[in-house]
């Protein structure tokens, strides 16, 4: 295998991995939530523990786009990404709301007219307060709005430029709001720009292309470093009840986070893997469809409490519930890319 197929093979890897702790990390934490009241202070610290534990996915997701879109060797015209890129989440975005907002009346046996539906649906689309997990739609459709600035950038910026803008990007929008969250004074120094993950997005695409070097070792120890907190800060804030480290603990900018995720992409980036696993190839093309799909089984699943996990074993039967998940949308997003034009979505 050529090193442009070695490229694409350890970039699918993170995908099809960060799709599984997707799930994972959204069994874990709406199964505590659900049952908070039910169990006891050590069951739910180890469920949101191990829920935290999977916040690397997401960046990650980041971090390939970056790889892949940011490559100065590809051309990527405005009407291409927008006839393309953006139109096909858009149309995700709007198909999607409307089904999760039609099955909720449906389930919750509500009685609205044509013209509340549909006043329900247009306000859930354009609030972005559809099911929690469609957040990520609106986020991929704003970086790929940005992308031929971001493009321009990459290009023109020379190394120095590069690590200064992720460095700013790191203090400002990842150091300073942690600190601040445990500061009695706000600093008072910002960047207009507060999000992360154009941080992620720069960052994909620099470990990507060996601008910034990663060795399996520092991988593995930044992963450690990363979770060893994120551990730490996850038992002693649920025991002390602290509302400040679960608020960190929740968000994508916690230096933790921002660690174990640049581990985890180190890791897969010094991986050699000549021979692919095809299952492993098939995660990653059915990754957005799952994604999309398995809240849906996770949902109705703990509001009809067809099973209460914490009565069957505890934290480890969360994450059998969560494999299973995990299969239930594998084969359905399967079964759905078989119906035409659905595949071009998914």
């Amino acid at each position: 295998m050529n090193e442009s197929n070695k490229h694409i093979a350890y970039l699918s890897y993170i995908r099809a991995f960060a799709c599984i702790a997707i799930i994972v990390l959204h069994t874990y934490t709406m199964e505590a939530m659900y049952y908070r009241s039910e169990i006891s202070v050590a069951s739910y610290a180890v469920t949101s523990c191990v829920a935290y534990m999977m916040m690397w996915a997401v960046p990650c997701f980041v971090m390939v786009t970056g790889a892949l879109l940011l490559d100065t060797d590809k051309e990527i015209s405005l009407k291409r990404l927008y006839g393309r890129y953006i139109l096909r989440i858009f149309v995700v975005l709007i198909v999607f709301t409307v089904l999760f907002t039609i099955s909720d009346i449906i389930y919750d046996k509500e009685k609205l007219s044509v013209i509340g539906v549909i006043k329900r649906i247009g306000y859930k689309l354009y609030s972005g307060t559809s099911w929690a997990h469609m957040w990520y739609l609106y986020l991929i459709i704003g970086l790929y709005i940005l992308l031929p600035a971001f493009r321009a950038l990459v290009k023109g910026f020379g190394l120095k430029e590069l690590w200064y803008l992720l460095a700013v990007y790191f203090v400002f929008n990842s150091f300073i709001p942690m600190i601040n969250q445990f500061s009695e004074a706000k600093i008072g120094f910002y960047i207009t720009t507060n999000s992360i993950f154009p941080f992620y997005l720069i960052m994909g695409y620099m470990l990507s292309n060996n601008l910034i070097k990663l060795n399996m070792k520092l991988s593995v120890l930044l992963f450690l470093l990363g979770e060893a907190a994120i551990i730490i800060i996850s038992i002693l804030g649920i025991k002390n009840n602290s509302s400040d480290a679960v608020t960190l603990l929740g968000n994508y900018s916690f230096v933790p986070v921002v660690i174990t995720s640049i581990g985890v992409f180190g890791i897969f980036r010094n991986l050699r893997l000549n021979n692919p696993n095809k299952f492993i190839l098939l995660v990653d093309k059915l990754s957005f469809g799952i994604y999309l799909v398995h809240l849906g089984f996770l949902r109705y699943g703990i509001k009809s409490e067809l099973i209460n996990p914490y009565e069957k074993g505890g934290n480890i039967f969360i994450f059998v519930i969560a494999l299973i998940v995990f299969g239930l949308s594998f084969l359905l997003t399967f079964l759905l890319r078989l119906i035409p034009g659905v595949k071009k979505l998914l």
